[in-house]
């Protein structure tokens, strides 16, 4: 009914669906446990708050069904005076400068936690993922826990921090983070 109205006229039109049960609100698909309404529709969106938001005003806008386009893309957003409002990524050399920085906060907060015994690890679901751990501590220096996890890979990839082993408080091998050039344990 709603779509004969909308073509000859060229309107568009959105509906609103919220998950009813609370492991659907959980799990994060978007989803409300029956199929009907997601396969009624070309294109679904779905809003979360961002994991890592500093002020609690950042949004997630992911892109869950897309029947002739990508899934998964998704736009992060701030409420800012009545509107969203994207939050882009720095580009050009203020965006270098940036991204620089967080490399060095990366492996300055790496080595205060290495020195502590508090080993990190690269492992997004382990409490002790370094993302998560350096964006709680003081010397963080603001950046969030999205852009360590971008400092993270660029630094594997120069290969200035790998994956080695190391004795934790318990005198126990643990898996963590290291520098390169750091003695790995045996």
């Amino acid at each position: 009914m709603v779509g004969r109205a909308s073509w000859p006229n060229k309107w568009g039109y959105s509906w609103l669906a919220i998950p009813r049960t609370y492991p659907c609100l959980r799990c994060g698909t978007g989803e409300s446990g029956t199929t009907a309404w997601h396969n009624s529709v070309r294109s679904r969106l779905y809003i979360t708050k961002a994991d890592d938001q500093t002020d609690g005003c950042e949004l997630i806008l992911q892109h869950k069904k897309a029947n002739y386009g990508p899934e998964s893309d998704e736009i992060r957003l701030r409420w800012d005076a009545g509107v969203f409002v994207e939050i882009a990524e720095e580009t050009g050399m203020i965006g270098s400068i940036k991204r620089g920085n967080a490399e060095t906060v990366f492996m300055s907060c790496l080595d205060t936690l290495t020195k502590q015994g508090r080993h990190v690890t690269d492992s997004a679901n382990s409490p002790r993922f370094a993302p998560r751990q350096i964006a709680h501590m003081s010397g963080a220096s603001g950046y969030s826990k999205k852009e360590f996890k971008s400092a993270m890979e660029r630094l594997f990839a120069a290969e200035k921090i790998v994956v080695g082993t190391a004795l934790g408080s318990d005198r126990h091998k643990v898996k963590a983070i290291i520098r390169a050039d750091q003695e790995v344990v045996e």
